[in-house]
């Protein structure tokens, strides 16, 4: 076994790192691939999307590399040539299947094609031995690999019992891979504290931000927002299970002079925003390149994180917090977590008229020192940082995996030792006795 420098890094991921969204799994991915291989599997898409619409785009696209190639792989970032993408082709579509025997049967078929796919990618790229990270799709972390993984390593972004469609057979894997795996790291507190109910080697890596990209970016005004006229209230991110959209409605409805924005990807199957497309003050502009966020960020006089206050919530450490920082903009959110030494930094409120009313304060208490002291706190939680913890914490655990191995070892040759010896004087008090 080798250090974690010289080691291969295998992401098997739940969001696609073509996503309308950035990921936490994805970027993580992207960093590691600066210093050493990089191979990050993508949830399988199963038969049945292939035929849906909602992922045409992404489909159409692995349709090709499905086809066209014996290995389904490709190098997607030109400026990161050891991130290697691989396309897992389509399975079977299970998660309609109760908790079964056929359920877990059919699953392990699932998880050994992708892994027939992926250790001749595996041979041609001359890996021997890699550190397997599981990011949030535990019903896909079987490993059924011909070389040998070094560490295994359970990565936890959110609360899996509140993803509806992931839940049903993902709150009984995640338990299973917890307590299997060598160790958890977790994007919030709340949830390493869940993750050392089942492994004591769990640890806390906060979610970040790319500072630069937001820094900079936030003085390049944009087009689009120049039709909409007066203050302009932004969110950025999936707008899906987590938004409180009746806190919304009301908000937009007391407050006709501010102007509520959405940007990012509205994920049909968990919107309940529909009455909110026909208020005039609340505007939704789809998905946006991540290296425009920035520019969008600029024209905010204040950024929102409007989240139901529930059990999905309380476990988040959400990734734009910092980038609204990043971007200098005050910050007005609900009580759905703690929020703990940065408390001060943020506005709260627990009904449509605090809501409007935190908004309004915080525009009108900002200032140039707030600015620079939001931007001090979003230069320190930055993604290199946080890819130096994650590294500490893979090398120690590496280290002390090595270590207690070969403890075994020495413990097993000195056991075996002693009972060879134990044999040869009891035959020799036999042979003396005779």
């Amino acid at each position: 076994m080798t250090n974690f420098d010289q080691l291969p890094v295998v992401i098997q991921a739940l969001p696609k790192w073509d996503a309308a969204y950035s990921s936490a799994a994805c970027t993580i991915a992207k960093h590691f691939s600066k210093k050493r291989m990089v191979f990050y599997i993508e949830h399988p898409f199963t038969m049945k999307d292939v035929y849906s619409k909602k992922f045409k785009t992404q489909i159409d696209k692995r349709k090709k590399i499905w086809k066209d190639n014996t290995l389904c792989y490709e190098r997607p970032f030109s400026d990161l040539q050891n991130f290697i993408a691989i396309y897992p082709r389509p399975g079977f579509p299970l998660n309609i299947l109760p908790n079964s025997f056929v359920f877990n049967w059919l699953q392990k078929i699932n998880e050994k094609r992708i892994w027939q796919q992926i250790n001749p990618i595996f041979e041609l790229f001359g890996v021997q031995e890699f550190i397997y990270i599981n990011s949030f799709d535990p019903i896909f972390s079987g490993c059924y690999s011909n070389k040998k993984a070094a560490l295994k390593i359970y990565h936890c972004v959110d609360n899996i019992a509140g993803e509806k469609y992931i839940a049903k057979h993902g709150i009984k894997a995640e338990v299973k891979v917890a307590k299997e795996f060598d160790m958890t790291i977790s994007t919030s507190k709340a949830l390493q504290q869940k993750m050392l109910s089942f492994n004591s080697n769990s640890y806390y890596v906060g979610n970040a931000t790319n500072f630069l990209l937001f820094d900079k970016a936030a003085s390049k005004p944009t087009k689009e927002l120049s039709n909409i006229v007066g203050k302009k209230v932004i969110y950025t991110g999936n707008i899906g299970l987590r938004i409180d959209y009746e806190l919304i409605r009301k908000s937009a409805l007391i407050n006709p002079d501010l102007q509520f924005i959405f940007i990012g990807p509205i994920n049909h199957r968990e919107f309940k925003g529909h009455k909110l497309e026909h208020i005039d003050n609340i505007h939704f502009l789809g998905p946006k390149p991540y290296e425009d966020l920035g520019k969008y960020l600029g024209e905010a006089d204040v950024c929102i994180i409007p989240f139901l206050c529930n059990d999905l919530t309380k476990y988040i450490y959400p990734l734009k917090i910092n980038e609204y920082w990043a971007a200098g903009k005050p910050v007005v959110t609900s009580r759905f977590a703690d929020f703990g030494e940065h408390e001060k930094e943020i506005y709260t409120f627990k009904n449509a008229e605090e809501f409007g009313d935190a908004i309004r304060k915080a525009i009108k208490e900002d200032s140039t020192k707030k600015i620079a002291s939001r931007k001090k706190i979003a230069s320190v939680n930055t993604w290199e940082n946080r890819i130096l913890e994650f590294e500490n914490l893979i090398s120690i655990a590496l280290k002390n995996k090595i270590s207690t191995q070969n403890g075994t070892k020495i413990y097993n040759k000195r056991k075996s030792f002693f009972k060879e010896n134990s044999a040869q004087n009891h035959y020799s008090k036999r042979e003396k006795t005779a």
